[in-house]
């Protein structure tokens, strides 16, 4: 992954006639490199590429040679000139960093260290990962996976008298049991009236009889991420909860129909939003349906008014809702990986409504 990762970089700063690239990210060196964590510098040239960290990294960096070269150097010293040196042995007058990443602070320092002209370049690498390779649908699998086991786990833990914390933390628990790596954000879990804030924090309400519960949670395998959301009840639903619910459902089943490589986001985004609309609830569904996923939970983000196509290779989650204010909400969330030919799920768990 990382040659090719290497050929794709050089194609497009060839294309825009750059002589180099400047990673700085966390995640994007992550990517670029394949070290799982690590600080410093990436760089990237027309036939070279470096690797600048201190101490605390530098054994682990040994991996990305020989495809890297790796320097040490003393925090004290700062990143800049080693940076320069290598651009100035490389030649590169022309150089591009992540202006969609780099904070401005960041962006003085950096360039105050060049020769070079620095141009913004950000969407190179992340065009790049839109596309996922084999190895990353494996990890991105490998972590829906476990926190489906995990789900079927937590199932038989809901009962009345529980606090929408220790159900957090009892979710989490069970996540880092069976091996997660981390949670892939901070989870959502949202009872009885609090799930009508589709981005709920979860506090010290106690489950009631006749709740809604939604948990939107992901776990980190690989260092890629999984995300899911599942609603269920606790004691039994009203005529209005269950029409909802299959509203909700029948919303995220015809997106998923029409789900794949080509479609204008627009028109994705509107396959389910059209369905809520038809049924009266338009105004409650006020989210986007889909966001990518990736080393981050959220890749590549889209807005229902987007007119961006769809590439095959990506993966997304597909996620409509209703939210009736102070009364309660449905959330429904599965990721999707976007073919040619359609869409395959990556999820692998029902979506039945569940009565506890």
């Amino acid at each position: 992954m990382i040659e090719r990762n290497l050929k794709a970089i050089r194609e497009k700063l060839a294309a825009r006639g750059l002589d180099a690239m400047l990673i700085t990210d966390d995640i994007t060196r992550r990517y670029v490199t394949g070290m799982p964590d690590s600080a410093g510098a990436v760089l990237v040239g027309k036939a070279q590429a470096a690797v600048i960290t201190d101490f605390r990294y530098i054994e682990a960096a040994q991996c990305c040679k020989p495809a890297f070269s790796v320097e040490m150097i003393e925090k004290r010293d700062g990143y800049g000139a080693a940076a320069k040196a290598h651009f100035d042995a490389w030649g590169a007058k022309r150089i591009g960093f992540e202006d969609d990443r780099m904070t401005v602070a960041d962006y003085k320092t950096w360039t105050a260290a060049f020769d070079a002209e620095c141009v913004a370049a950000g969407d190179i690498i992340s065009d790049l990962r839109v596309r996922k390779t084999e190895q990353e649908i494996e990890s991105l699998v490998a972590a829906q996976r476990l926190a489906e086991r995990a789900w079927e786990k937590m199932l038989g833990c809901i009962r009345p008298g529980m606090s929408e914390i220790e159900l957090r933390g009892e979710l989490a628990a069970i996540c880092y049991r069976l091996g997660a790596e981390n949670m892939s954000f901070d989870t959502i879990v949202a009872s009885g009236p609090n799930s009508s804030r589709p981005h709920a924090v979860p506090g010290e309400r106690r489950v009631q009889a006749g709740d809604f519960i939604t948990f939107d949670f992901g776990v980190c395998v690989n260092g890629y991420c999984s995300d899911m959301t599942r609603t269920v009840a606790v004691g039994g639903v009203s005529d209005e909860m269950r029409r909802i619910y299959d509203i909700v459902l029948r919303a995220q089943l015809a997106a998923e129909e029409m789900l794949r490589a080509g479609v204008s986001y627009t028109d994705f985004d509107g396959c389910a939003r059209d369905i809520i609309k038809a049924e009266g609830y338009g105004p409650n569904f006020g989210h986007s349906l889909s966001h990518g996923i990736g080393l981050e939970i959220h890749e590549a983000a889209y807005t229902s008014d987007s007119d961006k196509i769809l590439p095959a290779g990506s993966v997304v989650s597909v996620e409509p809702g209703i939210y009736l204010e102070g009364r309660f909400g449905v959330r429904i969330e599965d990721m999707a990986l976007v073919c040619e030919d359609g869409c395959r799920i990556l999820t692998d768990c029902p979506k039945e409504l569940i009565i506890l």
